[in-house]
């Protein structure tokens, strides 16, 4: 079986894939949610894409300019030879996704110190997710006001499963 990073490693120009992957999420106390609160999330996402390239190409589709100029990684560098792909960060690799606007086949499931979240807890969990979904401000001063590109970064090791050019990596088969 491929690894993960050979797997990725191996995309040749943009692909969609499939993804299942765990994260923590960080709800601040003052929320009123005690715990430890994950979520796990299976959802379409597109791989290897030029983030630069994609902003400009939907500016000129909506009739403007080429003009948006993809400022450096926050954080983290690109793996070297994996450029738009892996991102290297303290020792850890990271999966560099986008989202998908038309993803209706997104499942989210919320956990609270590995139990099932109540709705209520599901509540506060969304509204805070919401509090943090910002629009792009250098995509926003390049006219691209909707339809921004999202991009994510999954840690490797949050990543349970991986479907892509007809391969698929499962973080289970690996377990011993």
């Amino acid at each position: 079986m491929k690894t993960l990073f050979e797997i990725v490693s191996e995309i040749k120009g943009a692909k969609i894939a499939s993804i299942r992957y765990v994260s923590e999420v960080k709800v601040p106390k003052n929320r009123g949610l005690v715990g430890v609160v994950e979520k796990d999330v299976q959802m379409q996402v597109q791989l290897n894409w030029g983030y630069e390239n994609v902003v400009n190409n939907r500016l000129e589709k909506q009739g403007d300019e080429r003009v948006f100029k993809a400022q450096s990684l926050r954080w983290g560098a690109w793996f070297e030879g994996q450029v738009n792909k892996i991102i290297l960060h303290k020792g850890e690799l990271y999966l560099r996704a986008y989202t998908m606007n038309s993803n209706t086949k997104k499942v989210v499931s919320y956990f609270v110190d590995g139990v099932a979240a109540t709705a209520e807890q599901i509540a506060i969990i969304k509204e805070y997710e919401q509090s943090k979904n910002k629009v792009s401000a250098t995509q926003s001063e390049s006219g691209l006001t909707e339809n921004q590109v999202r991009p994510m970064s999954i840690k490797f090791t949050n990543i349970l499963e991986l479907r892509v050019n007809g391969v698929v990596y499962d973080a289970k088969s690996l377990v011993v």
